[in-house]
């Protein structure tokens, strides 16, 4: 099975587990994504998503199922509001494969803990972080598990740049729970000025 068939199975899955088309999810989470793997925002212009704007309605937590509050960034108003709706979109994979008992690889859900989105210090050079409006975020994992979870779910979704940093047993920490065997910091960016795909363990 070639990688683009693997992308292809997946997306029509998910399709299935949504009670939509293909082409639907398509044009929601990875809308006009090219085929050389750039960034699946390339054909939006970066927007920001300011107090009090429709997108932040649109991605709150409701009815049970997850989503994203402005308290959850730093800078909330500093972030590309076509960027919160894909890490929206990311977020409502994750959890609608953990409701899917045909899918047995998935155990339980993994939350999203945003650590750091817009900053001006810190990190590279090039740093995504750094543009603005922004479109990254680095999230907080506890383990390979959820490491791979949201990896996968983020290439799903069209997004392949990626940052899974290299964990340190923090279990024996104060304040760190049982499961943080392999926690460390994960970075995911719809960068269009930095190049595709890129999955690093360093900057």
């Amino acid at each position: 099975m070639t990688l683009a068939d693997a992308l292809r199975n997946a997306v029509t899955a998910h399709a299935a587990r949504l009670e939509t088309s293909i082409e639907e999810v398509v044009a929601r989470y990875a809308p006009g994504a090219p085929a050389n793997w750039g960034s699946p925002l390339a054909h939006l212009e970066p927007e920001y998503a300011t107090r009090g704007h429709p997108v932040w309605e649109e991605i709150a937590p409701r009815n049970g199922m997850p989503g994203f509050l402005s308290t959850e960034f730093n800078n909330p108003w500093l972030m590309d509001l076509h960027f919160l709706r894909l890490l929206y979109g990311i977020r409502m994979d994750i959890w609608h494969a953990a409701q899917d008992p045909s899918v047995p690889e998935v155990h339980a859900d993994v939350p999203m803990r945003i650590i750091s989105d817009a900053r001006q210090a810190g990190g590279a050079s090039k740093s995504e972080h750094k543009n603005r409006p922004c479109r990254a975020v680095d999230l907080q994992v506890y383990n390979a598990y959820e490491r791979g979870v949201i990896g996968t779910a983020a290439v799903r979704c069209g997004l392949v740049r990626i940052g899974p940093y290299p964990g340190k047993d923090h279990r024996k920490e104060q304040g760190w729970p049982s499961q943080a065997r392999d926690a460390a910091g994960f970075h995911l960016d719809a960068s269009t000025a930095n190049p595709s795909p890129r999955w690093w363990t360093r900057y």
